[in-house]
């Protein structure tokens, strides 16, 4: 068996930096579609906490919470931003 040449380790690295900048870039835009369907969810429930009669305060419950997600996941997006992997192979 030959051993590997030095070009192949290099494609094989430059392989997988790119593998890691993709899988970067999914996870950020997964994060900020789900900030934006809890965003999207909160309104939901805050809208039908005003048209419901008698207990809504679960209702506003449900809605801060998806509120609460929502932020946490746009504080996550912008932690993804500041460790984008930039690489040179």
């Amino acid at each position: 068996m030959d051993p590997p040449r030095a070009g192949d380790h290099a494609a094989a690295v430059q392989r997988l930096v790119a593998e890691a900048q993709m899988l970067h870039d999914r996870l950020h835009r997964i994060t900020i579609a789900l900030a934006l369907t809890e965003e999207m969810a909160a309104e939901i429930f805050d809208q039908a906490a005003s048209t419901q009669s008698g207990s809504s305060e679960h209702l506003h419950d449900q809605a801060e919470r998806a509120r609460s997600t929502a932020a946490e996941c746009r504080a996550f997006a912008l932690r993804l931003e500041s460790l984008r992997p930039v690489f040179e192979v």
